[in-house]
């Protein structure tokens, strides 16, 4: 990461969401990161890793919140489309996200202070906590 990039608070984040055939996941994760509370300025690219049908109209109309790239591919996998929407990005720090994910309210502005408080580290691990309602999040857990 530039240093001098790192110094600006005002860094861009790309947040990078890989979904296939989720879009009501996906819905949600947008719905969060409309709620950010103090957060730096942000992209958000979904890759449409080949799902059976385009993007609802729903999930498009995101773009009227904030900046969001939209592109499909055929179905390669999560690491296909993580690759295809980092290429994408405009952003100074990627942040990858999982379309079940929800984002905590103060996730993006907390991020950036730690980033801007650890000059010497150029890697960082979010804390997630599952969302236990269905069986998958109980099985995670």
């Amino acid at each position: 990461m530039d240093e001098s990039l790192r110094s600006n608070a005002a860094c861009l984040f790309s947040i990078v969401i890989g979904v296939y055939n989720d879009w009501p996941s996906l819905d949600q994760c947008l719905r969060s990161l409309e709620q950010q509370v103090g957060a730096a300025s942000f992209e958000v690219i979904v890759v449409d890793d080949g799902s059976d049908e385009p993007a609802p109209q729903y999930i498009r109309g995101w773009a009227r919140c904030y900046p969001v790239t939209m592109v499909r591919q055929m179905h390669s996998g999560v690491s296909a489309a993580r690759n295809r929407g980092a290429r994408m990005s405009r952003g100074s720090i990627l942040v990858f996200v999982d379309a079940d994910c929800r984002i905590d309210r103060t996730c993006l502005a907390e991020l950036a202070a730690v980033i801007n408080g650890s000059p010497h580290h150029h890697c960082f691990q979010l804390h997630l906590v599952g969302h236990y309602d269905g069986l998958v999040g109980r099985a995670e857990e």
